[in-house]
């Protein structure tokens, strides 16, 4: 059976893709710029992330856009219903790549890289092993939040 190797509780605008020695978190704040009517920067989101792999572990913060969750959201669901995939993220700063890789039998491989622009010089590469009740659980958290932070039109 896997395992978070860090166990908490979520916030109610935090996704967890979690596994076999390792955890990758995303939790949005805010919208950057709510009172623009500019819709791309209208849809730009405050996050931090924090990933634990192995030994390792840290945290940063990054821009997000909406649109980009709903594209993550789409293809997990996908994969997830399927049970079969790839599941490909970059957000457009290029800060956080993330890959989820299914296996069979319900298995998956999480995969990535953390690039933070604050730091130009420190790069993780991660991986863990994952399965569909954990992704099924990031599937439900994304949608919370994109509930909380719409796409703006």
């Amino acid at each position: 059976m896997l395992f978070s190797s860090v166990a908490s509780e979520p916030s109610l605008n935090e996704v967890i893709f979690s596994g076999a020695g390792g955890r990758v978190s995303v939790e949005v704040s805010d919208y950057e710029r709510s009172g623009t009517p500019d819709f791309h920067d209208a849809n730009w989101l405050i996050a931090s992330v924090s990933i634990s792999a192995g030994s390792f572990s840290g945290s940063f913060a990054i821009s997000i856009g909406t649109y980009e969750l709903v594209e993550l959201h789409r293809q997990l669901r996908l994969a997830l219903d399927a049970l079969v995939g790839t599941v490909s993220f970059e957000n457009m700063e290029t800060d956080l790549a993330l890959t989820v890789e299914f296996q069979g039998n319900g298995k998956a491989r999480i995969a990535g890289e953390a690039r933070p622009h604050s730091s130009p010089a420190g790069t993780l590469a991660f991986a863990f092993d994952s399965d569909q009740s954990y992704l099924a659980l990031a599937l439900e958290q994304l949608s919370a939040i994109l509930r909380r932070f719409p796409v703006k039109k």
